[in-house]
């Protein structure tokens, strides 16, 4: 059978119109635009001139002649500039730099989070004059950065008390996850009665960069043999452009004591893909004490909506002498930061384009999805509009071809008999729909993703009483998604595979064991396998050294061994996570392993057979570890048997608990390598225990070389001591055990 295979998509690829499928942007780049931005920039700066100039001429000549008291900034003394002394005596100069950090909580045109910064600004005065360097940094919440580099010269009129200053600046800027830069030129006035600051901003490089790529959310969908999703690009762009503000100082006794000024202004930004940014400002900037300084800004337009943020920042100056009245003073105000953007405006496009078929990153080729549904009629080509209604039909079982990707059954599916019988091929995934199950699938330049459903059904695939084996596992297959109901045979064989995944299974009454593996390598992975009262071995493992994680499931079991591992070669087989409650059966047992196992918590009672032990370890040479709590409660024979230790292995159990017992507690036997009971140990008998004879102990040491240590033991019910009968019996260490039998706590 042959699938069609539509054309292959890029789905990172920078152009929208080579993309599969219609895309939708609004791009918008008109040359009158740019004419029309010089055009306004010429006359704002001629405004600003304007300005400038009638600050020159109406600004009050007074000097602050009733200002009396002295003070510096930049010097090395306090009065070396004296603005109550002639100006000659301002030119002996000084140096000097200021340390400012802050953090800016909200947004702004030019920040889309919040940011920490810091600034470090070196200055020289040169009589009325000043030149200054600034270096910029900051960081956002979610760990980008930016910074910006400056330098600028400030000159001070006495006879207007007035400042001027211009400087010029260079910022790099990665809060949006894509680098931009740009040079900046700031031009600023400020006095006693009023402030004016213009900045102009002009961006260098790469103007627009892709900012995101994503699957739309809710777009992923079947069609054909084919998955289809939506991608969305979002693409930043530099803009250039300006803002100015106008400032006036709040005439009132509290507000005239920590400086608080009010500025209002409006920026314009002009944008090739979307509107232009015009907007208005305003914000409040106050002195709490001298060296903090605290900002609100309200800002507005139609491009980014308005924001709103609040910024507070202290300022460290060796320099400077501090008073009540600091920066009150036009000449103070020297050394106070230029305001402008810390970061680039960007203006973000979204570009919609639809129904691009995913990509499998292993092969470069679109996936083939074959589809099946039990209640399916008609053409049945295994398309997601005709699935197969039989699951062999979807595979080579069934005679079709190795050309694909996943089978993928459709929920509310029912097979029964010969039609539950299973064989999966090498490397393909067979997929089971349901409520609640997330499939994920690797999509070239998106990684993992969620599966669509393909029906609003709820139940996972049913696979019921299949005549021998229902399932078996093809080397680095995946089955995931179904219910198991009372198979004749086993409910999954694993036999001589090499890696695998089972994942969001039920197993239900397998005639035989729940899973058996024989003679298994490589890596498996089992979650969420829930394996229920098989009749023969719940969870078995013969042979092989593979590397087994079985986590998130629950073995319930009332017949045979709940889990059985032996004669293993290597590997691991890791059952953290995965509970084991068995009622009736033969509880756990693992032999002759050579490579590691790890149980986690396990629940164990009445088990039936006096000649097997509820928990049986024995002819170890690798690690076994019990991390979870483990109890047995009236078992029929040797609650917990531990012989046959070799030299190189290592058992350890948390806490156990044995209660009700009917023979030996725990019974330690050539013990060679070393056995740590690491938690509490406590033992307990019935009542009538008249069955209990001598050699019937809680616990049992004999023939051992190696070492076992507990933690502590209790052990309740006995006649009369802890060496009694029903104590602890410890053989002879001259002829029986030359190892050791430490307790850390209390017996």
């Amino acid at each position: 059978m042959t699938e069609s295979l539509p054309s292959m998509i890029n789905p990172i690829d920078l152009t929208p119109s080579i993309q599969n499928g219609r895309t939708t942007s609004s791009p918008d780049c008109p040359r009158h635009r740019r004419t029309a931005y010089v055009a306004r920039s010429i006359r704002y700066c001629a405004l600003m001139a304007t300005c400038l100039l009638f600050s020159w001429f109406t600004s009050s000549p007074r000097a602050h002649a009733q200002e009396q008291e002295s003070f510096s900034i930049g010097g090395l003394d306090p009065d070396i500039y004296t603005l109550t002394e002639p100006a000659e005596e301002l030119a002996e100069g000084g140096f000097g730099a200021w340390f400012q950090g802050g953090y800016i909580a909200g947004q702004s045109i030019d920040l889309n989070e919040s940011v920490l910064n810091v600034e470090v600004s070196p200055y020289m005065f040169v009589e009325e004059g000043m030149f200054f360097g600034s270096a910029r940094f900051f960081r956002t919440n979610t760990n980008n950065w930016g910074g910006s580099g400056g330098f600028g010269y400030r000159q001070y009129f006495q006879g207007i008390d007035r400042m001027f200053g211009a400087s010029l600046w260079y910022d790099r800027d990665n809060s949006r996850s894509a680098y931009f830069e740009q040079f900046g030129l700031s031009l600023e006035t400020l006095g006693e009665g009023w402030d004016l600051r213009t900045n102009l901003y002009y961006p260098v490089g790469t103007k627009e960069k892709q900012l995101d790529l994503f699957i739309t959310p809710g777009s992923l969908k079947f069609e054909g043999y084919n998955l289809l999703y939506d991608q969305t690009q979002i693409l930043g762009e530099a803009l250039k452009g300006l803002d100015m503000e106008l400032g006036l100082p709040i005439k009132q006794e509290v507000a005239e004591r920590h400086n608080i000024r009010a500025y209002a202004g409006w920026y314009y930004f002009l944008s090739n893909n979307t509107d232009d940014v015009i907007g208005w400002k305003t914000r409040l900037e106050a002195n709490p004490i001298p060296s903090v300084t605290m900002d609100l800004q309200l800002q507005d337009d139609e491009v980014f909506g308005t924001s709103v943020n609040f910024s507070v920042a202290w300022t460290f100056d060796p320099h400077n002498t501090y008073r009540s009245n600091w920066h009150k003073s036009t000449w103070d105000r020297m050394t106070t930061p230029v305001r402008r953007n810390r970061a680039v405006v960007v203006s973000e496009q979204s570009i919609q384009t639809e129904d691009i078929v995913a990509i499998n990153p292993a092969t470069g080729n679109p996936y083939i999805i074959r589809h099946v549904d039990s209640d399916a009629t008609g053409i049945m080509d295994g398309t997601f509009e005709n699935p197969y209604d039989l699951i062999q039909d979807a595979t080579t079982q069934g005679g079709n071809d190795l050309n694909y990707d996943i089978v993928y059954v459709h929920a509310d599916s029912v097979f029964n008999g010969s039609d539950a019988t299973v064989i999966t091929d090498a490397g393909k995934r067979m997929l089971g729909e349901g409520d609640g199950i997330t499939h994920l699938i690797n999509i070239a330049g998106f990684g993992n993703q969620a599966l669509p459903r393909a029906t609003n059904g709820l139940i996972r695939p049913q696979l019921i009483g299949a005549p021998a084996d229902s399932v078996t596992l093809a080397s680095g297959a995946e089955f995931s998604g179904f219910i198991i109901d009372s198979p004749i045979g086993n409910g999954v064989v694993i036999d001589g595979t090499t890696g695998g995944t089972l994942r969001y299974n039920d197993i239900n009454t397998a005639g035989g064991s729940g899973i058996i593996m024989t003679n298994a390598t490589g890596n498996f992975t089992f979650q969420d396998v829930d394996i229920t009262d098989a009749v023969g071995t719940g969870f078995e493992v013969v042979g092989g050294s593979a590397n087994v994680t079985y986590f998130d499931s629950v073995i319930d079991n009332n017949s045979g061994r709940a889990v059985s591992i032996s004669d293993t070669t290597g590997g691991f087989i890791n059952m953290t996570k995965t509970v084991i409650n068995d009622d009736g059966g033969d509880g756990i047992l693992i032999t002759n392993t050579a490579g590691a196992v790890t149980i986690d918590t396990a629940t164990i009672e009445n088990t039936p057979n006096a000649a097997l032990p509820a928990v049986d370890i024995n002819n170890t040479s690798g690690r076994v570890s019990f991390v979870g709590i483990t109890t047995i409660n009236n078992a029929a024979g040797i609650a917990m048997n531990i012989s046959d230790i070799g030299a190189t292995s290592a058992v350890s159990l948390s806490n156990v608990t044995i209660n009700n017992r009917n023979d030996t507690g725990i019974n330690l036997e050539r013990v060679s390598g070393s056995v740590a009971f690491v938690g509490a140990t406590d033992i307990g008998q019935t009542v009538a225990a008249t069955f209990l004879d001598e050699n019937t102990f809680a616990i049992d040491f004999q023939e051992s070389t190696g070492s076992v240590a507990f933690n502590t033991i209790d052990i309740t019910g006995g006649t009369s001591g802890v060496f009694a009968a029903s104590g602890i019996r410890i053989g002879n260490y001259v002829t029986d055990n030359t190892g050791t039998f430490t307790v850390a706590g209390a017996v």
